[in-house]
């Protein structure tokens, strides 16, 4: 296993257990895109983040839930919003969420490129598909409703609202190619 100074947004999950790492800062390569192999290792290996972010390896897989769930959860409006009297995501919300992003991790192994908060109150997720361009826009609403839309090139492909039932297919519209 190599071991480097990474940041989250340097690190993309790819097929076959393997990390696409983005943005390479690896002592010995001068290259701007490297694979890091980590199949044998995949539960063992995770990222703990000091206040900088910097990714320590070798550590469990349950870290990068943790960091996750935490960014989930610090989620706040902006002061401006406060003043507007618009409603920050509420606890619930934010542990919808939290299980959401999680579920995604464990199960297709996606990780959100942006989070925030609404305007409408809730949380705000997207997911990019570089492969295939398209993006998934989940927001989860503070009474808990969670909705999806699927796009590609600014054109809506699928809108779904979000179950446990619908989850498995929204996920497949969005992998497809």
């Amino acid at each position: 296993m190599t071991t480097a100074n990474l940041y989250i947004d340097d690190l993309i999950p790819a097929k076959n257990g393997e990390w696409r790492v983005i943005k390479s800062m690896f002592k010995d390569r001068k290259d701007s895109e490297t694979t890091v192999d980590i199949a044998q290792e995949k539960n063992e290996v995770s990222f703990l983040y000091n206040d900088k972010k910097k990714l320590i390896t070798n550590t469990s897989i349950d870290l990068i839930k943790d960091y996750l769930s935490a960014k989930i959860y610090s989620i706040i409006i902006p002061r401006k919003w406060k003043d507007e009297d618009i409603s920050s995501p509420t606890i619930k919300c934010k542990e919808i969420s939290s299980k959401l992003v999680i579920r995604l991790f464990d199960n297709y192994e996606i990780i959100p490129d942006r989070s925030s908060a609404t305007i409408e109150g809730g949380i705000f997720l997207l997911y990019i598909d570089f492969t295939s361009g398209n993006r998934l826009s989940i927001e989860v609403y503070n009474d808990l409703d969670i909705a999806a839309i699927i796009t590609n090139n600014k054109k809506i492909i699928k809108a779904f609202d979000i179950d446990d039932e619908t989850i498995e297919k929204v996920i497949c519209t969005f992998q497809e190619r």
